[in-house]
């Protein structure tokens, strides 16, 4: 999806959250609303001209418009800065596994070298050479 869509798609997404049409019910009650305010309106003005009363009685279904204006000039900062809270997050993941992965590499390398001394006493004969050094302190 281009920069663009995203734009206009985050704007319409806004603006239906904003109008709170996020359901079809509330779309159809909105528009049944600006229709009852339109003809209204459109009866209270009998004596304008044709062109005022028209213009008067399409305000309401212009509100939707201008919060959508306002959205779409809103949308970039908004997207930049969720990009950028999504990019700290997945740094902080990177972080904390390289993390891991560098306590895990030193948790092996000491099992190691205990695994190492334990067989290099097993090679020996520890009894023999306990016995010596307590003979060596007893003397």
């Amino acid at each position: 999806m281009g920069y663009w869509c995203a734009i206009f798609s985050r704007a319409w997404r806004d603006t239906r959250r904003a109008t709170k049409t996020d359901t079809v019910e509330a779309i159809v009650v909105l528009l049944l609303g600006q229709v009852v305010l339109g003809a209204l309106i459109w009866y209270l003005t009998d004596e304008a001209t044709l062109w005022v009363r028209i213009a008067t009685a399409a305000t309401p279904f212009a509100v939707a418009v201008l919060i959508f204006g306002i959205m779409l000039v809103a949308a970039p900062k908004v997207l930049a800065e969720e990009t950028e809270q999504t990019l700290s997050v997945l740094r902080r993941r990177a972080d904390q596994k390289d993390r891991k992965g560098a306590a895990k590499d030193a948790l092996g390398a000491f099992m190691n070298e205990g695994n190492n001394v334990f067989r290099d006493s097993r090679e020996r004969d520890v009894e023999t050479e306990a016995l010596g050094g307590v003979a060596t302190y007893l003397s």
